[in-house]
C-alpha cells in the first residue's frame, strides 16, 4: 500500500515537459512526433478546408515531406548535442520550434494552391 502511494504520488508531480524528456529521451521520440506532425496536419488543414477531401490534404508528398522533415529535426537532435552542451535545457523549444517549421512547409503551399484555385472558379463563374 505504501509503495502503491508513493507510485501515484510520481504520477502526480510529472508536468506536461517532464512527461516530454521522458519520452524524448526514448528512442520512439522520432517516429512518434512524425505520427503527431501528421495528425496535426491533418486535422488542421481539414478544419481549415472542410470542403477539401482528406486524400488530397494527404497527398503522399506531403506525408513523405513531413516525414523528411522529422527525420531532419531527428538527425539535428543527434548532432545539435555534440556541438551545443547546453542544448538539453533548449531540446523542447527547439523540437517544437522545427516541428513547426516542418507544418508551416506542408500547410502553407496547400493554401496557396487553395485560394488560387478558389480565385480561379470565382473569375469564371
Amino acid at each position: 500500500s505504501q509503495e502503491e502511494s508513493k507510485g501515484m504520488s510520481d504520477v502526480k508531480k510529472h508536468t506536461g515537459v517532464e512527461v516530454f524528456k521522458k519520452i524524448a529521451s526514448n528512442q520512439l521520440f522520432i517516429p512518434l512526433l512524425a505520427l503527431v506532425l501528421l495528425a496535426v496536419y491533418a486535422i488542421v488543414m481539414k478544419c481549415a478546408f472542410p470542403d477539401m477531401p482528406l486524400k488530397k490534404i494527404l497527398r503522399p508528398k506531403n506525408i513523405l515531406f513531413i516525414l523528411i522533415g522529422t527525420a531532419i529535426l531527428g538527425v539535428a537532435d543527434w548532432v545539435i548535442p555534440l556541438f551545443w552542451g547546453d542544448y538539453s535545457k533548449f531540446r523542447f523549444v527547439i523540437m517544437l520550434a522545427g516541428g513547426f517549421a516542418v507544418l508551416c512547409a506542408v500547410a502553407i503551399p496547400l493554401i496557396v494552391r487553395h485560394s488560387r484555385k478558389k480565385q480561379a472558379s470565382e473569375a469564371f463563374s
